[in-house]
């Protein structure tokens, strides 16, 4: 294994044991749960499919991972408005997974970019500030040959 390899397996696993990332699983798990409950109580007298608390997390869990196997679905109106905000909720929950990890592999070359970013912005700052001087240097030539 090379020495960057460790590095990263290093990051990883500073990362599944940090509190945002512990936290954020526990969080998702337990919202996951609940959103269990919630759908099963929507859908367990008009869903022929969803006749055990099981068949509810079942599906929760595909819907958050955007798995969607279609094998439970919601029939009801209130059950398909929930599982769109249940799909919604379960992107932005992966988003913030998926920031977690960037940010963990990344590490310092995420403090270089800003680095340069800003030199980049400070360049861009001089150009504009120099279109302005010339600006005002082309009106001062053109109102001379008005004159």
């Amino acid at each position: 294994m090379t020495n960057s390899n460790k590095i990263i397996y290093k990051r990883i696993l500073h990362l599944v044991t940090s509190f945002e990332f512990v936290a954020l699983t526990v969080f998702g798990n337990f919202f996951i749960f609940l959103c269990s409950v919630g759908i099963f109580y929507i859908e367990k007298d008009a869903n022929s499919e969803m006749d055990h608390f099981i068949d509810a997390v079942w599906f929760c869990f595909a819907t958050v991972t955007s798995v969607g196997y279609g094998d439970v679905v919601p029939v009801t109106f209130s059950g398909k408005i929930f599982s769109i905000m249940l799909m919604l909720l379960g992107t932005a929950m992966f988003a913030v997974y998926t920031a977690l990890f960037a940010n963990a592999i990344l590490g310092d070359y995420a403090k270089r970019f800003k680095g340069i970013f800003k030199g980049i912005s400070t360049e861009e700052e001089q150009i504009a500030k120099s279109i302005e001087e010339l600006k005002k240097l082309i009106n001062n030539l053109e109102e001379k040959n008005k004159k």
